[in-house]
């Protein structure tokens, strides 16, 4: 055999030991890779979502897609949900709140009802579930006997509340009840309201605006207006006149302000 042959031989020779060597790289890196990426931690389920429908648009529900809902009758951090009321509407607890980014995870809390069970809040209202809501994103809780509701995202910023003093009432979402002022002049369709709370009226009786108002089924959100006062300030009004909150309410679902003065009255649809 030629040297030339030989030569060619042990060239082919260390060609094919080279690919081999290559080979068992690559799969030694792949099955490395493989590792790594198979020991990665997985990323916990949402324990609350967005659920969503024609009608109500973008609401909250637990990991399994049942709907979450507010109660009225609740104050802000409170659930006044008891006794019978507990055979329709379970509280809903999450150990651990784990969100899409829709949400934010400091916007839920949790409190000790009065018979001892722990319960998530939102913006600081307990949640439940409707025992007539059977498959996953039924809303039939929504709006019974009209203080019932799914929570909407974004949230109420004008909220309904509900005791058996005063009924049904306006407050805002923290559960400050909202009033009106019989001397205002109540706006029209082509006026604006013309507030006669002024100067020092306006450190009892603080302007409430929430700009464009997002409100739970029992409301219309166009009967809502925001306008501009004579002094510059903004205020919202509801179906003409003026909205305010009291600076005698120190707590969720105080209600003082109701007949001062035989002026000042809650904001009732």
């Amino acid at each position: 055999m030629s040297k030339t042959a030989i030569y060619f031989i042990v060239i082919i020779v260390i060609l094919i030991v080279l690919i081999g060597i290559y080979f068992i790289y690559l799969s030694g890196a792949t099955s490395n890779s493989s590792t790594t990426l198979n020991s990665s931690p997985a990323q916990p389920a949402n324990t609350v979502r967005l659920g969503s429908n024609e009608t109500l648009g973008s609401f909250l529900v637990d990991a399994n897609g049942r709907t979450l809902y507010y109660f009225a009758n609740d104050t802000a951090g409170k659930s006044n949900c008891t006794g019978q009321c507990l055979t329709l509407w379970q509280p809903f607890y999450a150990a651990s709140i784990v969100v899409p980014v829709e949400l934010n995870t400091t916007d839920f809390g949790q409190i000790t009802t009065a018979a001892g069970t722990n319960q998530t809040t939102y913006q600081g209202w307990p949640l439940y579930y409707y025992s007539g809501d059977k498959n996953p994103g039924d809303t039939n809780g929504q709006n019974i006997q009209n203080i019932w509701f799914v929570v909407a995202n974004p949230f109420y910023n004008v909220l309904l509340m509900n005791n058996s003093a005063s009924k049904i009432y306006l407050s805002d979402v923290g559960g400050k009840a909202i009033y009106y002022f019989k001397s205002d002049v109540k706006g029209t369709a082509t006026a604006d309201p013309q507030s006669k709370c002024t100067g020092t009226c306006l450190s009892t009786w603080t302007i409430f605006d929430q700009g464009q108002a997002i409100v739970p089924a029992y409301l219309k959100a166009s009967d809502f207006k925001e306008f501009t006062r004579p002094d510059g300030l903004t205020q919202l009004a509801y179906k003409g006149f003026p909205l305010y909150q009291y600076s005698g309410d120190a707590s969720s679902g105080d209600t003082t302000g109701d007949g001062v003065n035989s002026l000042w009255y809650l904001v009732k649809p």
